[in-house]
């Protein structure tokens, strides 16, 4: 049985301003977002948070039940209802919950996908409390394919690790680095690059972006759960070649933007974009 607004809020130590703001974004989710906002209002902490829903101009029940829990957790949940939808136009779908966020940390999940670890959110921040350098962290996860109703566990190690920015540039999502299982430092966002405002896999340039410093930290829990093949995810474009060509033209981009420090970057971003190019012509000429 969830708890009140006033059970949640009983042990936190500061009500001034929200440790972490959860980013959720939802489209058409009227299947899955109850289930993900109860998994935000489950977590036990300390600490102060904030719920951020933005809503991309659902057609569906989705609003409906957003606004339902608005009513019941008036002071942790903050929704924004988009007349329009905004992906369809390119615009990073976080992007109004990253600028409205007042939390230090900033930790994501889509309106499909959630976390199912009632103590998610007060591991985390302490794994990236104890490793300071890293402003940004992920987890294990478990994904769940509902092409197949199969259920696997995605965690690459038994310990706590910490991948360099090359190898999170060069192998990504084999990480598993779903949005789900990120938290990030907001002070990331505070000059957001060109590069990432029309970044088509978003997880993806948001652990590019945290780990560019000191790395990205890995914690061994497994602590969210990723839906495959939802209505309306990417995973079902008719146009898989312009989303790797998407990829392609952001990561070149990221090149474009480094530093003369991050020079040893090179090597790797260029070997990433032949990938999503050769992806890219595959699937523009041999599966039409």
């Amino acid at each position: 049985m969830l708890k009140d607004q006033k059970q949640i809020m009983k042990n936190w130590k500061n009500f001034d301003k929200p440790l972490v703001s959860i980013s959720c974004v939802t489209y058409n989710h009227q299947d899955y977002i109850e289930n993900t906002i109860k998994s935000f209002l489950i977590q036990e902490t300390d600490f102060c948070f904030e719920i951020l829903i933005t809503d991309d101009a659902s057609a569906d029940k989705t609003v409906k039940i957003i606004k339902k829990y608005v009513d019941q957790y008036p002071d942790i949940i903050k929704p924004l209802f988009h007349q329009t939808n905004q992906f369809r136009k390119s615009s990073q779908p976080h992007i109004k919950n990253i600028t409205r966020a007042q939390g230090e940390y900033i930790a994501f999940c889509d309106g499909d996908d959630f976390w199912s670890s009632h103590k998610k959110l007060s591991k985390q921040i302490a794994a990236m409390k104890e490793y300071n350098d890293c402003n940004v962290s992920f987890h294990g996860v478990k994904i769940h394919n509902l092409l197949t109703n199969e259920i696997s566990e995605k965690c690459p190690s038994k310990k706590i690790l910490i991948y360099k920015p090359w190898k999170i540039i060069l192998f990504g999502n084999k990480l598993y680095t779903s949005t789900v299982s990120i938290i990030i430092k907001k002070k990331i966002f505070f000059n957001i690059p060109y590069f990432y405002l029309n970044a088509p896999t978003e997880d993806y340039y948001i652990l590019i972006l945290g780990s560019l410093r000191k790395g990205a930290l890995f914690i061994p829990d497994v602590m969210s759960v990723y839906r495959l093949f939802t209505p309306n995810s990417w995973h079902f474009d008719p146009n898989l070649s312009k989303h790797f060509y998407e990829n392609f033209k952001c990561l070149f981009k990221f090149l474009l933007s480094l530093k003369i420090v991050q020079i040893y970057l090179f090597p790797v971003v260029i070997v990433k974009l032949i990938e999503f190019g050769i992806k890219s012509f595959i699937l523009k000429f041999f599966y039409k």
